[in-house]
């Protein structure tokens, strides 16, 4: 569920048979989890490919099936504005949710006062978010804001309207 988060927060696509895991190369505990995550629960090798400018890297794995589940099994589409959370995610165990929310946070989400927020283009990605908080007895508030090419914690937009979920008094 971990996995699924940071997918839904840094993931996309490549081609037809591989995903790729985007982050902050500063970010070598998230980098490091995906990696293990992979190898551990799907027995999958995955590598590091830094960006030019080498802000960020980049975990790729090469994996028919695993494409296969996260498109079209869980339902995952293209593009930061269709991405949702998979429904399975909600029927499942409380700590599955939280596993989920962990990742997703890690990827979307930055700290501050003690707030976490997480921002995206998809208005029903931070509906979801916020309904499985609410699940869970989470404490947060829906924000929007209009976008005017900048970045609101790891997204960056040009004049589109952002939408946050703010999460009170938790730690991930």
């Amino acid at each position: 569920c971990r996995l699924i988060g940071y997918f839904i927060a840094e993931g996309s696509y490549k081609g037809e048979n591989a995903l790729n895991f985007s982050f902050n190369s500063e970010e070598k505990q998230y980098l490091n989890d995906v990696q293990n995550i992979l190898k551990n629960e799907f027995g999958l090798n995955s590598a590091l490919r830094i960006s030019k400018n080498k802000s960020c890297t980049h975990v790729e794995v090469n994996s028919s099936s695993l494409f296969l589940l996260f498109n079209e099994i869980l339902g995952i589409k293209r593009g930061a504005i269709n991405k949702r959370i998979p429904k399975i995610i909600f029927n499942t165990l409380d700590e599955n949710k939280i596993s989920f929310l962990c990742g997703y946070f890690r990827g979307d989400g930055c700290l501050h006062n003690n707030r976490y927020t997480c921002a995206s283009i998809s208005s029903l990605l931070i509906s979801d978010v916020s309904y499985m908080c609410a699940q869970l007895g989470l404490r947060g508030s829906i924000l929007q804001e209009q976008g005017k090419e900048k970045i609101i914690c790891s997204v960056k937009t040009k004049s589109k309207n952002i939408f946050k979920f703010r999460l009170y008094y938790v730690s991930f």
